[in-house]
Formats: C-alpha cells, sequence, structure tokens
C-alpha cells in the first residue's frame, strides 16, 4: 500500500469521503483478534484516520497508530522471548506480574516516546484510580500510558503519574465509541472492535460458587459497556459475541503464549471485519479493493 505526504494512502485520497473512527476493546489476549481487523482493512485499501483504545487493545492501537503492518507485529508476538516472557513475577505491589514484556514490543518497532508523535491521531483510555473516573489522552508519555491502560486489575500493577495512580482503561471505559465518536463528529464513521462475550447462560451452567459472583459482579458492567459502543459504533466487529460470560472464559485471557490461540484469535477478526467490509464502503463512501487472501504467520 503506498501513502501520500499526508500518510493517507493514494486509493482513501481519491475516494474516501467520511473520516473512519477505529476503536480497539479490551480483553487480554483476545486482543490479537484486532490485528485481524486490522489486516483485513489494510488487504482491502482502507485504513483508520483516528484510533480510540483501552486496555489491552492500547498496545495494538498503539502500533497501529504508528503504522506497523499487521504483519510485523504478529511476528515480534510470535517470538519465543515474548511469548514466553508475558507470566514473569513481580516484586512491585499491585501486580502479580511484569510489563516488561509490553515495553519490548514497544521497543521492538522504535516507537516515538510521545502519543502526539505517532503518525495517526490516537486517545489511551486509562483509569484514575484516585479520583474514580475514566480519561481519554491523546498527548503524554508512551510507554507509560500504555503500561497504565493495560494494567489489568490484580495481574499487572498500576502506574503513579503525576500524583495520581492511573490503571486499567477497561474498568471505567472497555469499549470506548462514545470518545471516538467525539473525535471524528457526527459525520464521522466508528467502527468498534469490541472483545465482549455473550452475556447469556444456560441455567444448568450456573452452578459453582465462583461462577455466580463472577457473573454477578460483571453482568452490570458488561451491560453498561454494551449500551455504549452500541450507541456510538456505526459498525460493530464483535468475534467472540458466541462465547459465554463466564470464569473459565475469563482465565483464558493471559494465554499470550499459546500460537493455537493468537491464530485463532486474528482470524476471528479478520473474518468478522470481511463480513462488514460493503457496509464499511458504503459508509465510507469508497470503491471495493482487489480481495485478498487470509493469511497466517503465528507458527510459520
Amino acid at each position: 500500500m503506498r501513502y501520500c505526504n499526508d500518510g493517507t494512502t493514494d486509493q482513501e485520497q481519491r475516494h474516501k469521503v467520511n473520516p473512519l473512527g477505529l476503536v480497539l476493546g479490551g480483553g487480554g489476549v483476545r486482543c490479537l483478534s484486532h490485528l485481524g481487523v486490522a489486516q483485513c482493512l489494510q488487504d482491502h485499501g482502507l485504513r483508520p484516520d483516528h484510533i480510540t483504545c483501552s486496555s489491552t487493545g492500547t498496545l495494538v492501537g498503539i502500533l497501529l497508530a504508528a503504522e506497523i503492518p499487521p504483519a510485523d507485529i504478529r511476528r515480534v508476538l510470535d517470538s519465543f522471548r515474548i511469548r514466553w516472557g508475558w507470566l514473569w513475577p513481580t516484586l512491585r505491589s499491585g501486580g502479580l506480574f511484569n510489563q516488561q514484556n509490553f515495553l519490548r514490543i514497544l521497543d521492538a518497532f522504535g516507537i516515538p516516546e510521545r502519543l502526539e508523535d505517532l503518525r495517526l491521531p490516537v486517545q489511551v483510555l486509562v483509569t484514575d484510580l484516585v479520583n474514580a473516573q475514566p480519561i481519554a489522552l491523546s498527548e503524554g508519555n508512551t510507554r507509560l500510558l500504555t503500561l497504565a491502560s493495560c494494567a489489568l486489575p490484580g495481574i499487572y500493577a498500576p502506574v503513579r503519574h503525576q500524583g495520581t495512580i492511573l490503571g486499567d482503561g477497561g474498568v471505567t471505559n472497555n469499549v470506548p465509541a462514545d470518545v471516538c465518536r467525539a473525535a471524528v463528529g457526527e459525520k464521522g464513521i466508528v467502527l468498534c472492535s469490541s472483545l465482549e462475550m455473550d452475556t447469556s447462560m444456560p441455567p444448568e451452567e450456573i452452578r459453582s460458587f465462583a461462577q455466580v459472583v463472577y457473573r454477578s459482579i460483571y453482568l452490570p458492567i458488561v451491560n453498561e459497556r454494551y449500551r455504549n459502543f452500541r450507541r456510538h459504533a456505526d459498525i460493530l466487529i464483535e468475534p467472540f459475541k458466541q462465547c459465554p460470560l463466564c470464569f473459565s472464559q475469563w482465565r483464558e485471557i493471559l494465554r499470550f503464549q499459546n500460537r493455537q490461540a493468537m491464530e485463532r484469535h486474528f482470524r476471528a477478526g479478520y473474518k468478522e471485519m470481511e463480513q462488514e467490509l460493503p457496509t464499511l464502503r458504503r459508509l465510507l463512501q469508497v470503491e471495493s479493493a482487489a480481495e485478498s487472501p487470509l493469511r497466517s504467520s503465528f507458527g510459520s
């Protein structure tokens, strides 16, 4: 794909009318499906004008905002050092594991130190744990804000910054479609890649103590997320909408070392995006690009 001086592709320069905002929600290792979405867009000559991201979606969002090709991101994620570096314990209070892997990935691509120096405009969602509110940031230290936004509660420690403590953006706004809508305006197109799961479950499967407690705590949070992004998104990509919201699924979100899971999530995102391409083209008022095959790189 060839880029013009302002960062857009030559095809977009000629054809795209409405700005495209891409929302990348959080969900642990399921964020690999965002790469499938991005790869599909790239294969069909499309790219976002603005990225809004939260939680582990921020790691992918930062890399895409730096215009790192999804295939290159996948190759780094599949390297031995990265795959087995996610669960190294930490001595810091507030978390079980260190976040060096996030920094290794950013450093592997020489990501700019400041958000405002990335090639595409990006907004990173973090949670101010002191004042109990979400914050959307488009300027600031890239490494620090990536660590803060991706600080899954209890898994990774939050980050102290300017007199407050910043934690996982997903705690207060996991799929920030409203923030993206404000950025691209009413005429913009909000493409929302959500990692949320199906909230329904057969009664016979709600038996264990952990299952009851988990669903009772989590359901109000998830329902609020749904109300937010369904109100503001023009197109929803939901590759995990058939997966039940249960405690066993939550445990899967940290399996970054599993090649099969990485490949499965990537393909799920690609195929969901591919199904929505006709609608996206119509909303953006662009012509169809040549079809490109779905490629695999994890473990190849």
